[in-house]
């Protein structure tokens, strides 16, 4: 590797969570699936040679422009898929399914909840449009728009059924602002099992953050020619 070990660790800090309570690496999932692993390992520094670093990005592009493929609409990313369809079309074939099969199942997933890290995952999106939502109040203000708006109801709903046409239904309300969670899953499970809830899932978390640093430290050497981290590194 032609990488120094600050370098490495400059883009390992790249994968710290957005905010209190995110997985690592958040906006790569799809990398860390062990189908799309199995596909990408043909192209790794390891078992390809390589005749400079940049060159070594090659596996981890052809993924970036994939995981943003399936995004209907975006046509740019199919145009820039088609080169390496054209050069590789059966292992970059491999590769689309197997991104497209993830998105599938981790849709099934979260339908579902079929799974921690499934659960987790829509917990912590749903907490973070409250806490960065544009139109949001304090608790104090959210309660009495509440009653305000109860009240509101009720009025409408004493009125002749003509004028309450007319008058529509009550406002909607602003989000309720609220602070970054202190603990997984906080205010999506009982209080009576809250505690055992948040130590599972805290393992849960741990546990993939470890599996996920493995993976994007096993593929550094690929990944850091795409960082700004790289400028200036050593090359063969």
């Amino acid at each position: 590797m032609s990488y120094t070990k600050k370098q490495i660790e400059q883009f390992m800090q790249l994968g710290k969570p957005p905010a209190p309570l995110y997985l690592a690496w958040t906006g790569f999932e799809s990398f860390f699936d062990g189908q799309v692993q199995q596909i990408l390992q043909k192209f790794h520094p390891d078992n390809f040679a390589y005749g400079a670093d940049d060159e070594k990005s090659f596996p981890v592009r052809v993924w970036s422009i994939i995981n943003n493929v399936p995004v209907p609409g975006d046509e740019d990313n199919w145009m820039s898929l088609f080169p390496f369809m054209q050069r590789l079309p059966v292992w970059t074939s491999k590769l689309l399914a197997a991104v497209i099969s993830w998105r599938q199942q981790e849709a099934e997933q979260q339908r579902n909840h079929s799974t921690r890290l499934s659960a987790m995952a829509e917990w912590r999106m749903k907490r973070g449009l409250r806490e960065t939502a544009r139109l949001s109040v304090s608790h104090k203000d959210f309660i009495r728009l509440r009653t305000l708006r109860e009240q509101t109801e009720k009025e409408i709903a004493a009125l002749p059924k003509k004028e309450r046409e007319l008058l529509g239904v009550a406002p909607v309300l602003p989000e309720e602002k609220i602070n970054p969670p202190k603990s997984w899953m906080d205010g999506g499970c009982r209080p009576s099992n809250r505690k055992a809830m948040t130590a599972t899932y805290r393992t849960a978390a741990c546990k993939e953050n470890k599996r996920r640093n493995q993976i994007m430290r096993h593929w550094a050497e690929c990944w850091l020619p795409l960082f700004s981290v790289t400028r200036g590194h050593k090359t063969r």
